[in-house]
């Protein structure tokens, strides 16, 4: 063999080399993007159990919204302790609303949401002073799919 097919064969190796790596690393995202969906998923279900957890086990926040509920009148402090309440339960379906978008989550527990919402109309009435705090794209699904709705969640 003369040093010139040599080196055709080392660039035929090294083009092998080359594709092999482009495999692997196709792979190796591959894997990377199922582990992010499956986190995703993950922290979809923590997200559901945390707050059914603390919507069960706090009796003072439960009879904060009982009040509302109620239309009985709220001190500042409740109300403070009410909108807390609710922007951080926006906080996470705006999150699962992004789990979705990207593909990282394939549903949405639209019916949940629908539930939450027609169940504690004083978290209706505090969205509009809460709804340029979210990105657009989660501000009109709030709109278009959750408050508009007819569907009653009972």
């Amino acid at each position: 063999m003369t040093l010139e097919q040599y080196a055709y064969l080392a660039e035929i190796l090294a083009a092998l080399a080359v594709i092999a790596s482009l495999v692997y690393v196709a792979r190796q995202l591959g894997q990377n993007n199922e582990l992010l969906r499956t986190e995703a998923r993950l922290g979809l279900m923590r997200n559901r159990v945390d707050i059914l957890k603390a919507w069960a086990t706090d009796e003072d926040m439960m009879q904060l919204r009982l009040k509302a509920h109620n239309g009985e009148a709220l001190t500042t402090d409740e109300g403070w302790r009410l909108e807390c309440d609710f922007a951080a339960l926006l906080a996470t379906f705006e999150w699962e609303h992004e789990q979705f978008q990207s593909g990282r989550v394939s549903y949405l527990p639209i019916s949940g949401y629908r539930g939450v919402l027609n169940r504690w109309p004083y978290m209706k009435s505090l969205w509009p002073e809460y709804r340029n705090r979210f990105s657009p794209e989660f501000a009109r699904f709030m709109e278009e799919e959750l408050l508009d709705s007819n569907e009653s969640e009972e």
